[in-house]
């Protein structure tokens, strides 16, 4: 899922994957996609399965990252979604 969303891990964090987030970002990345409550789900899970260390590291990944790359293309709603899920 993460090569998906142009992300990888690196060592105990998430991160945007340089060579793939372009491509990968246009099929995902704007106001009011599915993908975004998706991965509010994921999040949810991981977090739900003990994995509460991953949930936070694709949580800073996408509130730091991708939101810094994708000004305005994601909704302030989502925003607050991906905050208050872990």
């Amino acid at each position: 899922m993460l090569s998906f969303y142009g992300v990888r891990r690196e060592g105990s964090g998430i991160d945007i994957d340089e060579a793939r987030f372009p491509a990968r970002s246009r099929t995902w990345l704007h106001p009011g996609n599915h993908n975004h409550l998706r991965l509010t789900r994921i999040m949810d899970s991981l977090a739900t399965l003990g994995l509460i260390d991953d949930a936070r590291a694709l949580q800073r990944c996408l509130l730091e990252d991708v939101a810094r790359a994708a000004a305005g293309r994601i909704t302030p709603r989502t925003l607050a979604f991906w905050r208050d899920v872990v």
